[in-house]
């Protein structure tokens, strides 16, 4: 079979739709979806939800999964008997979710990403400063900083000072 230019053979686990986005048949297997979770850090006043998208081994490990409710979707009003849920994230994927990353990190260092030791998630743009220290404060474990949704890095007692209304 001949190639055109340019060209590269493809099989069929490298195909995308999209660069970002994995093909619909690879969100079958369960191991795909329980990968990553949503919690429900809060609410606005309007009633959308602010929700943390993470790996649940790192929801786990600083004790996310035990502080807040998973979050399946914001239900959307609907005639007759069937209620309809907006899909939380495509399907669990982190890259595909829209937000802002936040990092948490477990080392002393405030300057680059130590490897091993600093864990990425994602917040909704509707979460603000004191919903992420309300965040910190219930992290259970070792953690020294957690940047902001500007990326600005934040020590634990800062954070704690914060959500204690210490701190504006």
């Amino acid at each position: 079979m001949a190639e055109h230019y340019g060209s590269k053979p493809q099989d069929k686990e490298r195909q995308y739709y999209s660069r970002r986005c994995k093909p619909p048949d690879t969100y079958v297997g369960v191991t795909e979806i329980l990968e990553f979770i949503t919690l429900k850090l809060g609410e606005t006043k309007s009633g959308k939800a602010k929700t943390l998208h993470a790996l649940r081994s790192t929801a786990d490990y600083y004790g996310w999964t035990q502080a807040f409710p998973r979050w399946i979707g914001q239900p959307v009003p609907s005639e007759g008997s069937r209620t309809l849920l907006i899909d939380p994230g495509r399907r669990g994927h982190s890259q595909c979710s829209s937000g802002y990353r936040v990092r948490i990190c477990r080392a002393h260092e405030m300057s680059g990403y130590p490897a091993g030791f600093t864990n990425a998630f994602k917040v909704t743009s509707n979460t603000g400063l004191f919903d992420l220290a309300e965040l910190a404060h219930f992290t259970d474990g070792d953690w020294y900083w957690m940047s902001t949704r500007t990326g600005e890095r934040i020590s634990r007692d800062r954070w704690e000072s914060r959500y204690a209304g210490k701190t504006h």
